[in-house]
């Protein structure tokens, strides 16, 4: 009878192991899936450092958020992917916007040229700022533009109406200043399209 459960047992444990090298993974992985690994690694440490300079503006800690943006742009160049550029030339824009509008400017254009078509509240977001460093710079035509490319991204109809407000409210200034031809033509600038899209 010993005998019989001394090969059970062994049957059993035999059984087992051939089980547990079979579903256990001992091979080593293949390259695609560790380039994946290491690109989803690096996206995830890109994605984190952005939050980081969001954080650190938000402190006011200039010195911190350059770092942060730095360690980001080191990640990009690595990604070398144009939606993480677009994010973080948009990132560095924000960075530029208090002290040096034209670098901001610059940033911001460079963001709207990486960002993918699929993205309209960052493109409309980056067009609004745009259009706020134009009209701080008394360049109104260019002011014009970019917040009418901001209101023609296709947006959810609330934002788009909020677009709307905050055109008329940063144009009526201006506006009350113009002559009548030239108070004509900016009113249909203002005025929000009578035929929804």
């Amino acid at each position: 009878m010993s005998v019989l459960r001394y090969f059970i047992i062994i049957g059993i444990l035999a059984v087992g192991v051939y089980v547990f090298s079979c579903t256990s993974p001992t091979e080593a992985p293949s390259p695609e899936s560790t380039e994946i690994n290491t690109h989803t690694d690096s996206l995830l440490q890109f994605r984190i450092y952005l939050e980081q300079t969001r954080i650190s503006r938000f402190k006011g800690e200039n010195q911190e958020e350059a770092h942060w943006l730095d360690a980001a742009e080191g990640i990009a160049q690595c990604l070398n992917d144009s939606s993480v550029y677009a994010d973080l030339w948009q990132e560095k824009a924000l960075f530029y916007l208090p002290h040096q509008p034209e670098k901001a400017k610059e940033f911001f254009q460079k963001a709207l040229a990486y960002m993918p078509s699929g993205t309209p509240v960052s493109i409309a977001q980056s067009e609004l700022y745009l259009s706020r460093i134009y009209l701080e710079q008394g360049q109104t035509d260019s002011a014009f533009h970019y917040i009418n490319n901001a209101i023609c991204q296709k947006l959810p109809r609330k934002e788009t109406a909020a677009l709307h407000l905050q055109k008329r409210a940063t144009f009526l200034p201006l506006f009350c200043k113009l002559t009548r031809p030239r108070i004509i033509s900016c009113l249909f600038c203002l005025m929000p399209p009578l035929v929804s899209r």
